[in-house]
């Protein structure tokens, strides 16, 4: 399930994005929530944020910057392989992720995280360094928010024993 649209998008970021890129991006967006939150014997994301409370704001604001984040990384790849290897921004020509590429095989060499330029581009050639910074969006947008039943989202231990007793 989602918790943002892609009104909510264009609205903070200013931008437009297509409905078909944004419903992949953002179901990528939730499985990495859902991964983050969901502890053992936990229920669904949905019912510990109903509509209107902190929880569901705090979701729905980490999930559009994991939209962002994703959809940047999508276009990275996307700008490199058709630059073979060159992109070009306002500051003119520079080095991009692809470094090599073999028709015959498939095979797609990327260049060293040490050459690349931004997170964005380091995220595009690499699953950890793409890991660590999905993690720490997920971090910064909900270290200390609790669900309806005061158990930190990001909570990571058996369900039943943090609930709190009324």
């Amino acid at each position: 399930m989602s918790f943002a649209d892609g009104k909510s998008y264009a609205a903070r970021f200013n931008k437009e994005i297509d409905e078909h890129l944004f419903n992949r991006a953002a179901e990528l967006a939730a499985r990495e929530l859902e991964c983050a939150c969901c502890s053992d014997g936990a229920p669904p994301l949905p019912c510990r944020a109903p509509e209107g409370t902190p929880a569901r704001e705090a979701l729905a604001a980490c999930e559009l910057e994991l939209i962002d984040a994703i959809v940047s990384m999508w276009d990275a790849t996307a700008t490199a392989a058709a630059a073979r290897g060159r992109v070009e921004d306002e500051n003119g020509m520079h080095g991009g992720v692809i470094a090599s590429v073999s028709a015959g095989n498939e095979f797609v060499s990327y260049k060293s995280s040490a050459a690349l330029e931004s997170v964005v581009e380091r995220a595009a050639a690499d699953v950890n360094v793409r890991a660590a910074w999905v993690a720490s969006l997920i971090r910064a947008h909900l270290s200390g928010v609790r669900d309806k039943n005061g158990v930190p989202l990001l909570y990571g231990g058996r369900y039943e024993r943090a609930v709190r007793k009324e």
